[in-house]
Formats: structure tokens, sequence, C-alpha cells
């Protein structure tokens, strides 16, 4: 059942996504380290691997002039993980991995 609706789950999943990326469009973080305003530095269109299939956002990157502090407002408000493969993700791979043989783990995961 979940491969067949696999990509209307991806692409509600997007559609959340982007209406998250709306949602806090223009909030200025502040530096945890030193509590000033954070200056918009860049950008970047990202992607990561979920359950259902790749998602993509363009993810606003800021930076403290005074402490030097980075952050990605979206992807923390997310819950994001860093790296290609969101954690949830990573959690159901080794869950799988631990629990059934090699071979089946990885015809499952494919």
């Amino acid at each position: 059942m979940e491969e067949e609706y696999r990509p209307q789950m991806l692409q509600a999943l997007q559609v959340k996504v982007d209406e998250e990326v709306k949602s806090i469009q223009g909030q200025v973080p502040r530096s945890l380290h030193c509590g000033q305003a954070t200056s918009y530095d860049e950008t970047r269109r990202v992607s990561w691997l979920t359950r259902f299939g790749k998602l993509w956002a363009q993810v606003a990157r800021y930076c403290c002039a005074r402490c030097h502090y980075e952050c990605r407002p979206l992807l923390d408000h997310l819950g994001v993980e860093a790296g290609p493969m969101s954690g949830s993700l990573a959690r159901l791979l080794v869950l799988l991995a631990v629990i059934t043989p090699y071979e089946k783990a990885a015809r499952l995961a494919w």
C-alpha cells in the first residue's frame, strides 16, 4: 500500500515543507551565543532523503557578525538533521539492519 501511495505522500510532505518555508520567512533569528540579531548570509537549495522520497527547500543561512554563530532556521524548525538523509529514515534503516538478515534488509531498504 505504501508503495502505491508514496508519490502522493511525498507531494503532501513537500507542500507542508513549502508552507513552513513561507511561515518563517522574514523572521530574523538571534545568536544562541551572544543574543544579537543575525544577518542574512545566503540562500541555497537543499535536499534530503525521507521515507517517501527526496524533499527540496530553499534554505536561508544567517550569521552573527559578533560571534560568528551560523544557523539555518528552517532546518532547525523542521528538525532536519545534518546529512543527505533524514534522521528518522536513518534510524529506521539501522533498526531494519539490526532485526533482519542482511539480504532481506538490503532488499527492503532499496
